[in-house]
């Protein structure tokens, strides 16, 4: 079996991310954002440090219909996530401080 790798690898870690993310509440604000390059991007983002818009395209062809399916239930778990924006420092210094 071929190991994943490359940007399959990053869309699967950011998945997972979103998951996690989605089921955590703002009290227990623990994510890994160390899973791959994509997801270290976007901690700031994803960790409420910045101001997020999510814009997905879809294919209308129905030999793509999974793959449609699987962007809009990521897309609904990226609104589900909920999280404190921290003013003034990042997500590991505020995490140090308490």
């Amino acid at each position: 079996a071929r190991c994943r790798s490359g940007p399959s690898r990053a869309i699967l870690a950011f998945s997972h991310l979103v998951r996690q993310l989605a089921a955590n509440s703002v009290e227990t604000p623990f994510a890994n954002y160390r899973q791959s390059k994509l997801t270290r991007m976007l901690e700031d983002i994803l960790g409420g440090n910045c101001v997020m818009v999510c814009l997905a395209t879809l294919d209308g062809d129905m030999s793509r219909q999974r793959e449609a399916a699987a962007t809009v239930r990521n897309l609904k778990m990226i609104q589900s996530i909920q999280n404190a924006p921290l003013v003034g420092g990042d997500s590991l210094h505020a995490s140090l401080r308490r």
